[in-house]
């Protein structure tokens, strides 16, 4: 699979989920809402122990345009949000809608490697631990209100790097370019794809 070759299946405007090693299936009673092609980076930073540390994601989330069969049109942003201890949690916007300012905050429940585990960063589930903006803490019905989980598959790169160059200090980042299908699921079902 190379660049935004869908990974998983679309009839109509009906949407499968991807084929997924058994530890990050989503088995919980939920549908497959909605689905985004993310490309940016994966940023890692060096620590005092000259170790990289994942620091936050960097991506524009893009979905197939329902108007143009062989064009995409940004959806979402895909980056970190600060916890208050100097970490930062994975956080998924909508940003197509002007109208809709919906946002999830989510943390990793599992993890499998990647096909080609010595290029690509791993596949992931992730639960949906809070919601913002038009979201139902609001009374919103914003398109990522009724997300509760993510799957990320079908990456390419992002890995951190394998050694320190030279010319590295503590809290030197590096920006690793990657890509990777996102599948949003929750409780009510959509028939329609893109974020």
């Amino acid at each position: 699979m190379s660049g935004r070759a869908f990974d998983g299946t679309v009839r109509g405007n009906r949407i499968s989920a991807p084929t997924v090693p058994a530890g990050i299936a989503v088995t919980e009673p939920v549908s497959l809402l909605s689905y985004a092609y993310g490309t940016g980076y994966q940023i890692y930073s060096l620590g005092s122990d000259s170790l990289w540390h994942v620091v936050r994601p960097e991506a524009t989330l893009e979905a197939p345009d329902e108007d143009n069969v062989e064009g995409f049109i940004t959806v979402g942003h895909h980056f970190g949000t600060p916890n208050g201890d100097g970490t930062l949690s994975p956080t998924w916007q909508q940003t197509y809608d002007p109208t809709d300012d919906s946002a999830v905050v989510g943390k990793k429940l599992a993890q499998a490697d990647a096909p080609d585990p010595t290029h690509d960063i791993p596949w992931l589930k992730v639960q949906v631990v809070s919601h913002s903006g038009s979201g139902p803490a609001n009374g919103g019905t914003g398109l990522l209100a009724e997300v509760m989980y993510i799957q990320r598959v079908a990456t390419q790169g992002g890995l951190m790097p394998s050694s320190v160059p030279d010319w590295a200090t503590p809290d030197t980042q590096v920006w690793v370019p990657y890509s990777a299908w996102y599948y949003f699921w929750g409780a009510i079902y959509s028939a329609t794809g893109g974020l």
